[in-house]
């Protein structure tokens, strides 16, 4: 069981339950811990030995810390094992870490005194350097204890045949699956050729395939004895069976892709590659940070761009608001005006009817005092009577003017109303031509985004170019029919006010007419 598998277990299980594990179930969890540890080399990818000959901790893999030495490791399992379940750590956490204090002094500390491993972990051996094979079938390879652990230098020195190859002398009654071998290449006289993975994966693999077959006596030393057995034989590719004249050394010559490395060598090659990943993504990443410094300049521009055209849009709008307020009180105010001037000729009229009507009366008691008189009442009810008729002739006259200035305040407040509704459009469509320069500064951005980041092709290019001149196009007759709209607003606003001032004139010049001609 994986390392990954067993850290993915608690999804499974609720945070209560590992907080009422006994003493017992954490001594249970800790055996199998540790035993995971012991098979890690071969079953799992449980791993305590770095690339670099330094140690690392499998159950903390989220912190940044990745990198111990063996005194330190030690240190970090013991302190957390010797957690109490009432603290805040989990018990799993606490039964793993104890596991793995267990696993460095009895697997690893004997062979190391106190400093790192060799390259490869013990699995199920002793610390004597004896080797004692699990239980086994015709399928299934037990876990077997790593040889002798050798001086790091040694085996650092040591030339490898890399990426990393095995030798098999047969695969008859052998399953060498759990080793992960890439590809298997049959030659000739039996012989057979196993890839590994070219990583350290790779080479853990390859270190338990020789290790098995070591244990059971089957390796390259007793094979070149010739204490033949039966069963295969399999070992590690190295400088001799490189150099060798039979038809594996001639199979590893023949590949270029396969050559002579140390240990060091590989170390060295994969510190090289990340260091040269790690400068290329910091310059992209230093490339991409002034981008993105540059284009929130341009945000910050736009922004500040579009609050002065939202400041702009208020003021203007207040603007409008203050003067159509102005035009509408002063139009109330001629319309009171004109109604109370209306008023007072009225009144004049009726005194007028009244004063004439008296006068008719006693011209009427006066009619029988003589001819001349007679005649003289007669003219004067003639001119009383052409009086009469001018003065309802000037009443017709006002009340034709009446309903012309009714109609007119009709007309002038249904022109505000249709001006207003356009002044709303106009606004509208000012929004729309803003959201529309918008998009255009989001589209140039997006441009430069793609060819600078992505470069996703002239196709690309090309349709967001003939999108922004589109909108650009729209842009531009959405502007002219703003300005021809405003510009007719105004226009008419300006012809309904000299209509109204010249109306008025006339009004007041044929009144004072009326009362000139009495």
């Amino acid at each position: 069981m994986s390392d990954e598998s067993d850290r993915a277990d608690p999804m499974s299980e609720s945070e209560s339950e590992e907080s009422d594990l006994s003493d017992s179930d954490l001594e249970d969890y800790e055996k199998k811990a540790y035993l995971q540890l012991r098979a890690a080399p071969v079953a799992s990818q449980i791993r305590v030995l770095n690339p670099d000959n330094t140690y690392r901790c499998p159950y903390c893999l989220g912190k940044k810390k990745q990198s111990y030495t063996y005194k330190d490791l030690l240190a970090h399992a013991t302190g957390v094992g010797a957690s109490t379940t009432s603290s805040k750590r989990k018990p799993k956490e606490i039964a793993e870490h104890r596991a793995l204090a267990r696993y460095l002094k009895s697997d690893i500390g004997n062979g190391t005194n106190g400093g790192t491993s060799g390259v490869v972990g013990a699995s199920n051996g002793k610390a004597d350097g004896s080797f004692s094979a699990g239980p086994s079938t015709s399928h299934a390879l037990p876990v077997v204890q790593n040889e002798l652990q050798q001086p790091r230098q040694e085996t650092n020195q040591e030339l490898f045949v890399w990426p990393w190859t095995g030798v098999l002398t047969s695969i008859e009654g052998e399953d060498i699956s759990c080793f992960n071998p890439e590809d298997v290449v049959p030659l000739h006289d039996r012989a057979i050729i196993v890839r590994f993975q070219d990583n350290w994966n790779g080479f853990k693999d390859a270190i338990a395939f020789e290790n098995y077959f070591r244990a059971k006596k089957h390796g390259k030393k007793e094979f070149l004895a010739g204490h033949f057995a039966e069963g295969a034989y399999g070992w590690i590719a190295r400088e001799e069976d490189y150099q060798g004249q039979n038809v594996v050394g001639v199979y590893l010559r023949r590949k270029q892709e396969l050559e002579l490395r140390t240990v060091d060598d590989v170390a060295r090659l994969g510190s090289r590659e990340t260091n040269k990943t790690v400068a290329m993504l910091a310059s992209q990443i230093e490339v991409k940070n002034r981008f993105l410094h540059n284009w929130e300049v341009k945000f910050n521009e736009t922004k500040l761009q579009m609050e002065r055209l939202q400041e702009d849009k208020k003021r203007l709008h207040d603007s409008y608001n203050q003067k159509m307020r102005i035009l509408q009180k002063e139009a109330r105010e001629n319309a009171h005006k004109i109604f109370e001037e209306n008023d007072k000729l009225w009144r004049d009229l009726n005194n007028k009817k009244k004063e004439i009507e008296s006068r008719t009366r006693e011209l009427d008691r006066l009619e029988a005092a003589s001819e001349d008189d007679k005649r003289k009442l007669n003219d004067e009810k003639q001119k009383a009577a052409m009086e009469n008729s001018s003065l309802e002739a000037a009443s017709v006259v006002q009340k034709r003017a009446d309903e012309e200035v009714l109609k007119l305040i009709e007309d002038q407040k249904r022109e505000k109303e249709e001006a207003l509704s356009k002044l709303l459009l106009l606004e509208k469509q000012l929004n729309e031509k803003q959201e529309l320069e918008l998009e255009i500064e989001q589209l140039n951005g997006t441009l430069k985004v793609m060819k600078h980041l992505e470069g996703e092709g002239d196709e690309t290019d090309q349709a967001v170019h003939e999108k922004m001149e589109k909108l650009n196009e729209k842009l531009e007759m959405e502007k002219k029919r703003l300005e021809e709209l405003s510009g007719d607003l105004i226009r008419k606003e300006r012809e309904r006010n000299d209509e109204l001032q010249v109306i008025r004139k006339e009004l007041i010049a044929g009144f004072e007419d009326v009362l000139s001609g009495q």
